[in-house]
């Protein structure tokens, strides 16, 4: 893996998060990003999409408020991801879009498969990714953008850790970076 993405995080997950799990999730991905920043990890990528992506990118423009150094980079698939979103869903995109430190397009249009792009992307600039994926990641079964991209990200050799309480995959909310540390 290249060397300058050695302190970096991207984020994936689902679009759809259960009302009763939201504020678990600032908390729970509040902790991560704390305790990755306290590691040197200051580099975050999010899809801007709905749901996980959107809660993921909040939490590091709430910690890039108290540390100096972080930086959030969006990967959007192609313009025109809101179409068809909510007002208020669009409002907050547009916050987090005014928000980012940068800001890539990975198509200048839809086409079948430009999320899987946008998702390798982020991959491919990680060392780190934190996943809210209600699959079981080693399973054999099962399909969907969250788990391609999780399975993508460990035969990439990307550290992961899955947030999601019940997966039964699901990591301590620390990664192994003793086998970083000299």
């Amino acid at each position: 893996m290249d060397e300058r993405y050695d302190f970096a995080c991207c984020f994936t997950g689902h679009r759809k998060i259960p009302d009763n799990r939201v504020a678990e999730l600032y908390k729970l991905l509040d902790v991560e990003v704390s305790w990755m920043i306290a590691h040197g990890i200051t580099t975050y990528y999010a899809g801007g999409a709905l749901g996980f992506d959107t809660i993921a990118a909040l939490t590091v423009i709430d910690a890039k408020k108290r540390n100096q150094g972080i930086t959030l980079n969006l990967a959007i698939p192609c313009p025109g991801q809101t179409r068809g979103w909510s007002p208020r869903d669009v409002e907050i995109y547009n916050y987090i879009m005014e928000c980012a430190d940068t800001v890539t397009y990975l198509a200048k249009h839809y086409y079948n498969g430009v999320m899987q792009l946008r998702n390798r992307y982020m991959v491919d600039h990680s060392q780190y990714c934190v996943c809210y994926c209600s699959s079981d990641i080693g399973s054999k079964t099962g399909r969907g953008g969250t788990l391609y991209t999780a399975r993508y990200a460990i035969k990439q050799g990307v550290q992961l850790v899955n947030v999601h309480s019940g997966a039964s995959d699901t990591a301590a909310l620390e990664f192994a970076f003793s086998d970083y540390d000299d």
